[in-house]
């Protein structure tokens, strides 16, 4: 659903959430980093020149980012086997131990509700990819590799997304990326990293023609069904999709409360730590970086923990907003202190135990006693899920879930791509607001009030369907303006 600014309740341009919300996580390609590339490319070795094919889209990039390439990268054009076999790389073999890891992360999955049945994580990943990658950009390599020979609409989007990502790397060194570990850190620069590049490809699309825009977007919803498929858990392309989701818009409202000259160059400068300051632009501009869990507050020995990490507040919203209102959901996330959890086996089934702090003071518009109430609302809908509550008057909330098995008969919301609309269309209108004018500390119950309202006005349906009509947009900025201001 296209999402304009509060004073125009005209779409501002076909499908401005189409390609971001239903076709991102499927069709366009994304930033890997991963290993299994057979060569490290060194700066003696650049081309001289840019690739023929792809040197018009070099100056669409440097247009947008303002600023030209240090140098041009080599350019692959591979068969589809080639190129998924460099994709995946060369599939690691298996120590006993990761299979444990595996099967307890597939145990973890179903324990939160989020999906059923069996779950081989790797092949997922490998679906994933071959359903979906046209192109990467590999920053060990320097090298954009590109899935075929022909120059689809499609393909050329997804160049214009990888020139992106090796521009990215001459100017705000991308290796930095992989020296993170794996967690909220890594996750919020990846955000930044996808929606840099989403918007340049944005750019791209917008000024085509209408034909070629048509075009474009029923190509990439008809990849979208091809490339779906029921082997692989919805919150895994979820989890796949929401960097670039939820990066674009982000850049835009950092661009819009014209927080530094250059919003994109600043933020790659101090990037988000969080998926919380991602959600939340005001959680990132109070440096709020969570990480507030207690020692000790798991009982579990250190010999019978198979897996310990923090989930974050992008995964508890993706979690919770299956059962709960979605709206509801993110105000929780909003609240996102801390967390951690731990993977252990209880009778012989996968369990995992949580602590979820809630942020002092914080930005959500919910109470303890409310996100309380909530977090036992959504643990009594799991399959095994035994809630704790608070421990005294402390604002730490304690509950476990335990994997019901492969063969359980499971109702879950399977709902995860869906709800991703809500913070993404969130931070659309926030941004809209500070176009507007409104000042994000002394209009702040402005900027809650017009989120809320609209998005608890639209249904999901709406939110996520590219033809809602222009007279129902109106209608709902319309009575968001009344309630509102």
């Amino acid at each position: 659903m296209p999402v304009p600014p509060p004073a125009d309740p005209a779409p501002s341009g076909r499908g401005r959430l189409v390609a971001i919300i239903v076709g991102i996580g499927c069709v366009v390609a994304g930033l890997v980093l991963t290993a299994g590339v057979a060569f490290v490319a060194s700066g003696e070795d650049y081309p001289d020149d840019w690739d023929p094919r792809v040197a018009e889209f070099v100056g669409v990039v440097e247009d947008v980012k303002g600023a030209p390439f240090e140098h041009p990268v080599p350019v692959t054009f591979q068969e589809d086997d080639e190129f998924l076999a460099g994709l995946s790389g060369e599939a690691p073999e298996l120590t006993a131990e990761d299979e444990d890891r595996l099967a307890a992360s597939s145990g973890m999955l179903r324990a939160l509700g989020v999906a059923e049945g069996p779950i081989d994580l790797q092949q997922a990943s490998e679906d994933i990819d071959a359903g979906g990658t046209l192109a990467y950009y590999d920053p060990v390599a320097d090298e954009i590799f590109i899935r075929g020979t022909d120059l689809d609409l499609e393909t050329e989007v997804t160049i214009v997304h990888e020139l992106t990502h090796a521009w990215q790397d001459q100017h705000y060194d991308l290796d930095r990326w992989n020296e993170l570990e794996a967690g909220e850190e890594a996750d919020a620069l990846l955000g930044l990293i996808e929606g840099d590049a989403t918007n340049v490809q944005n750019a791209y699309v917008d000024d085509l023609s209408d034909v070629e825009q048509d075009e474009y977007y029923v190509d990439n919803a008809e990849a979208v069904a091809e490339a779906a498929t029921d082997d692989v858990p919805t919150i895994l392309i979820a989890d796949t999709a929401w960097p670039y989701a939820l990066g674009s818009p982000y850049l835009d409202l950092n661009a819009a409360l014209d927080l530094v000259d250059e919003p994109t160059d600043g933020l790659f400068a101090d990037p988000p730590s969080t998926t919380e300051q991602m959600l939340d632009i005001r959680a990132y501009l109070s440096d709020d970086d969570g990480g507030a869990v207690p020692d000790g507050w798991s009982d579990v020995a250190d010999d019978d923990v198979v897996e310990q990490d923090s989930l974050g507040a992008m995964s508890w919203f993706q979690a919770l907003a299956d059962v709960l209102e979605p709206m509801d959901a993110l105000a929780v996330a909003d609240a996102w202190g801390g967390d951690e959890y731990v993977v252990h086996t209880v009778d012989g089934a996968t369990c995992v135990d949580v602590v979820f702090v809630v942020e002092g003071g914080g930005s959500s518009a919910l109470s303890i006693d409310e996100i309380d109430g909530l977090l036992e609302t959504w643990t009594e809908a799991l399959p095994d899920g035994t809630y704790e509550g608070r421990r005294g008057e402390d604002r730490e909330l304690y509950l476990q879930a335990c994997d019901p098995g492969e063969d359980a008969d499971v109702d879950i919301g399977n709902r995860s791509m869906e709800t991703m609309a809500y913070p993404v269309t969130r931070l659309y209108l926030w941004a809209g607001l500070a176009d507007q004018g409104y000042d994000l500390d002394e209009d702040a119950d402005v900027y809650s009030c017009y989120a809320d309202t609209f998005l608890r006005s639209a249904t999901m349906d709406e939110l996520n369907d590219p033809d809602v009509s222009d007279d129902r947009i109106q209608e709902l900025f319309e009575d968001t303006d009344r309630a509102c201001t």
